[in-house]
């Protein structure tokens, strides 16, 4: 691979990065839904690719703030020690 493809994978990619954000912004955005889809319809392209890195990313940060407020309101069975920031929390 070239340097000029190279550059623009890495474009693609995050044009299909920047583009689930703002589609996750919509009214109505399913987000289980939206990584579904790829079961049924593999990505293909730098674009997709950058699309469901992105839903997937989301994804695990939905689940670690669901993780932090757990262990905030002391819901969690945690027995680590590990710390919490909790600046950003919406718990």
């Amino acid at each position: 691979m070239n340097d000029m493809m190279v550059l623009k994978a890495v474009a693609d990619a995050a044009d299909g990065w920047k583009s689930a954000v703002t589609v996750s912004k919509e009214d109505g955005f399913d987000l289980d839904n939206a990584i579904m889809s790829f079961e049924d319809d593999p990505s293909d392209s730098d674009f997709q690719e950058g699309f469901l890195l992105s839903l997937l990313h989301m994804k695990e940060m939905e689940r670690h703030e669901r993780s932090v407020c757990e262990f905030m309101s002391g819901e969690s069975d945690r027995t680590d020690t590990e710390e919490f920031n909790d600046d950003e929390s919406t718990c």
